[in-house]
């Protein structure tokens, strides 16, 4: 009987080629970046962040921490999950946290979103019937969140800091800062601000 063929040249070339590519080695830095990017893909939308002393998260061109007021120290870019970016304190007390598109009226339906985000709905008390179901909108873009009145019957209003109150185009996004009062007709406000100081 003919004898068994052995592992040609090719086989053997091919076989170390493998073991080179499995052999190569991978730098720390990337490791950390490709596993926080994936662990933060299984948690929805990220952003780009760096980190203060304490472990809070910034936008990725913050010189200090917009929790603590740290400096940041290590500018080093990491991809997370979207963190809770501000919160929205209504005049009867009541805080909404801003992780993510907010829809607000007199009665929004529980099952909409905004772009290809599921929106979360807050319902405004509204007895007298002033405010539209769907009165205004609330966009997040990485760190920026934007107001949208949702051509309201009675109009969405913004108050920046420092500056007097206007009303909203309707369908405009409008880019506000930390500290802006947001009025729906003349039924409610409430304030944007910064997520109250939690250790990590």
């Amino acid at each position: 009987p003919a004898a068994a063929s052995g592992p040609t040249t090719a086989d053997a070339d091919l076989d170390q080629q493998v073991d080179d590519e499995d052999s190569a080695t991978v730098s720390i830095t990337a490791f950390r970046a490709a596993r926080a990017a994936a662990e933060a893909a299984a948690y929805g939308p990220t952003v780009q962040a760096v980190h203060c002393p304490a472990g809070h998260p910034n936008p990725a061109q913050a010189e200090q921490c917009r929790i603590c007021g740290e400096p940041i120290i290590d500018h080093s870019i990491t991809i997370i999950a979207r963190p809770i970016i501000g919160v929205l304190l209504f005049d009867d007390g009541t805080v909404e946290p801003v992780d993510q598109p907010l829809i607000l009226g007199r009665r929004p339906r529980a099952d909409q979103s905004i772009g290809d985000e599921p929106a979360r709905t807050i319902t405004l008390a509204d007895p007298d019937k002033l405010l539209s179901r769907v009165h205004a909108e609330i966009q997040l873009a990485d760190w920026q969140v934007r107001v949208v009145d949702r051509e309201s019957m009675n109009h969405t209003f913004v108050q920046i800091p420092g500056q007097a109150m206007f009303q909203l185009r309707p369908g405009e996004p409008y880019p506000i800062p930390l500290g802006t009062r947001i009025a729906f007709g003349d039924v409610t406000s409430c304030r944007y601000s910064l997520p109250p100081l939690d250790r990590p």
